[in-house]
Order: structure tokens, then sequence, then C-alpha cells
């Protein structure tokens, strides 16, 4: 807009043009705080996506793998002895102590008296007596 323009423009006129640049200028700053927020938690949600990849890795048996169970459980069932004499390899030992851990850590999670553990009382629909 010129400036000739701009001089013929009344107040009013020229509070709402200045209203409108303002609100422009605010939602452009609201926009890409935005957007900056939005690519910090999309990084941060990369990062846990790259740690957890790395942990998922099935070479990892170490102690503080979430997935190391799973890992060693797969690998003896990949095994597929058929007598102990088979698991006498190095690996194979690794692998059956780190199955001794997992047996010994989720064992206690097991509750005494399961669900499973008690009998099933089948109770039979009878036809009601008249």
């Amino acid at each position: 807009m010129s400036t000739r323009k701009w001089k013929g423009l009344n107040v009013q006129q020229k509070a709402i043009y200045a209203s409108a640049i303002f609100n422009f200028g605010v939602l452009s700053f609201v926009w890409v705080k935005r957007q900056m927020r939005m690519a910090d938690k999309e990084q941060k949600e990369v990062e846990d996506l790259q740690a957890t990849i790395a942990e998922v890795s099935a070479d990892n048996w170490s102690a503080n793998s979430k997935y190391r169970c799973f890992f060693a459980a797969q690998q003896y069932y990949l095994l597929n002895s058929s007598s102990p004499e088979e698991e006498t390899s190095p690996e194979a030992q690794k692998m059956l102590d780190v199955l001794a851990q997992c047996r010994e850590e989720l064992y206690p999670k097991i509750p005494k008296d399961s669900p499973a553990s008690r009998p099933v009382q089948f109770t039979a629909m009878m036809p009601a007596q008249t």
C-alpha cells in the first residue's frame, strides 16, 4: 500500500490494518514455536526408537536388556537339541545361563495360587423344577 493511500485512511481503518498485521505476526510466532516443539518431540521419538532397536538386537543378552529372555528362549528353540550332549558349546551354555536367570526372575512373580492351579467346578445347567 502506498503512503498516499495509507494517509487517506481514517483511524478505524488504520487500526484494522494494524491489528491484522499484528495478528498475523502473533499467529506466525505461535505456529513457528509449535513446529519447533513438534520437531523436538519427533527427535526424541527417533532417539527412543533407535535405543529400542539397539536393545532389541538378538545378540544383546546383557542383564539390562528387556528382551534378553525372549531372545535366549528363541535361540534355544532354534538350537533344536534333543539331548544335553548337544548343549555343550559355549554359546549354548551362555544361553542356558541366561534362561536360568530368567527363570529365577520370573518364578517369584507367579502367584502360588494361580487360576490355573485351582480346581474347575462345572455346574450343569439343570432344568427348573416345577
